[in-house]
């Protein structure tokens, strides 16, 4: 009887309020904690898919996705990370462009992804530059 009375307004929109709580889940999450992987799993290239955010301290970022792409694996051209993606390297420099300001939209999207799915794993630049 309860649910039958329930009103929902018109202009009452689901993702919004789903894309809200995710925002908010990831901002406490890298407040409170990292959003790196612990303990930061060891990085295989051949046939993984790996994207890349911010700025790096070994090269430009065609640079870093070229090592990648030597070594069998692929960087797809994506604009937010889903669990589809196996690896999320963040970059040591950070970026001036992100937009929640010490992190963007892709770190944003790795961890919902990660937390749902299990995947992406998130990682250091310097982590993955140890597998090279």
């Amino acid at each position: 009887k309860a649910l039958q009375d329930v009103v929902v307004p018109d202009n009452w929109r689901p993702q919004a309020e789903i894309d809200a709580f995710q925002a908010k889940l990831a901002e406490s999450i890298i407040t409170e904690q990292s959003p790196y992987d612990s303990p930061q799993p060891p990085v295989v290239f051949e046939e993984k898919s790996f994207v890349f955010t911010g700025k790096f301290h070994c090269g430009a970022r065609k640079e870093c996705e070229g090592a990648v792409i030597e070594r069998g694996g692929e960087c797809p051209k994506v604009g937010h990370v889903s669990h589809n993606i196996d690896y999320l390297v963040i970059g040591e420099n950070g970026s001036a462009a992100w937009k929640r300001g010490s992190y963007g939209t892709k770190i944003e999207s790795a961890i919902i992804a990660r937390r749902g799915h299990g995947e992406p794993a998130i990682i250091s630049e310097m982590h993955w530059k140890t597998f090279l």
